[in-house]
């Protein structure tokens, strides 16, 4: 996916957080009424303040699972059962933009 493809999948994954951006206006969160609220001017591809705010959106421990695991197999190509000390330094230091993709491919909205 072209970053622009992955910003608008996750602004349309994410409506309650992301704004999809007009010109250089960058992102903003919004509430559901529509009122645009000024937060985080980050973008989730590359501000880990962005994704951690799209990362809230999974709320059970198997939606949690999934995307850990996803997260693992971007990062480095192994899945999280492998995981040893060595590679959860890895994970836990993931860029926003592994962090993007594990999310869309979580919930299935990635496109290779």
């Amino acid at each position: 996916m072209t970053p622009e493809q992955q910003r608008i999948a996750i602004a349309e994954a994410c409506p309650h957080i992301f704004v999809r951006p007009l010109g250089s206006l960058g992102w903003n969160y919004r509430l559901l009424s529509g009122q645009v609220l000024p937060c985080i001017d980050g973008d989730p591809l590359s501000d880990l303040n962005a994704m951690h705010e799209a990362e809230k959106v999974f709320t059970d421990a198997d939606q949690k699972h999934r995307y850990l695991e996803t997260l693992a197999e971007v990062v480095m190509d192994a899945s999280c059962y492998e995981i040893n000390a060595g590679h959860a330094w890895r994970v836990t230091t993931a860029t926003a933009s592994q962090r993007v993709e594990a999310f869309l491919r979580t919930i299935g909205k990635w496109v290779d």
